[in-house]
């Protein structure tokens, strides 16, 4: 069982829906573990959470042909 650490930032909804189904693929098909880290909200011990993931998969709208800030 891996953990997957999802790692996002919306900031129109997009990003999030996105984020939503691979979340659901990654865990449909296997016991793997997957949590959403919306950088919006800032979640309590997401540094933690980072460190200890087996994988992380980042989201991203696009600022001027690069990532946003956040």
């Amino acid at each position: 069982m891996a953990k997957i650490a999802i790692i996002f930032h919306s900031s129109f909804g997009h990003t999030r829906e996105l984020a939503r189904a691979i979340a659901a693929g990654v865990t449909s098909s296997t016991e793997n573990e997957c949590v959403l880290l919306d950088l919006e909200s800032s979640p309590p011990g997401l540094w933690e959470i980072i460190a200890h993931a087996d994988a992380l998969i980042f989201g991203s709208p696009t600022y001027m042909g690069t990532v946003s800030a956040p």
